[in-house]
């Protein structure tokens, strides 16, 4: 672990049952929030901070004006732009000690049903 995530996560490493091989385990650990509105959003900032080292964020939506009081950093700039690639930049800007975020996915390839939220985790996206 480097110096500067050492420190970053310096609270988390001397917790039992965490420790650095915990915070290990969470950083090879790949997870996808589907819907990165209010609570996902919220779900996606803990699971960065926390250390888990790769983030998918699928949402299908905008920011748009009534969002911006509940997704995690959006800001007036974002108004217009897909969820997932506002929130996948603001994740980023924590720093290289916080993980990947990757997998923004917008419109037809969006989670509608079980069968096709199996089909995207197929197919990596």
């Amino acid at each position: 672990m480097e110096n500067e995530s050492s420190e970053f996560y310096a609270r988390q490493a001397v917790l039992p049952g965490v420790g650095l091989e915990g915070l290990a385990k969470l950083r090879a650990r790949t997870i996808a929030v589907a819907g990165v509105g209010g609570v996902g959003s919220s779900a996606a900032y803990y699971l960065a901070r926390s250390g888990v080292g790769r983030i998918r964020l699928v949402d299908q939506d905008i920011v748009e004006p009534s969002n911006l009081q509940r997704i995690h950093g959006a800001s007036r700039e974002d108004l217009f732009h897909p969820k997932a690639d506002v929130l996948s930049r603001r994740l980023s800007d924590f720093g290289s000690w916080t993980g990947q975020f990757s997998y923004a996915v917008h419109s037809e390839q969006v989670c509608s049903s079980k069968s096709n939220a199996i089909s995207i985790r197929e197919r990596g996206l």
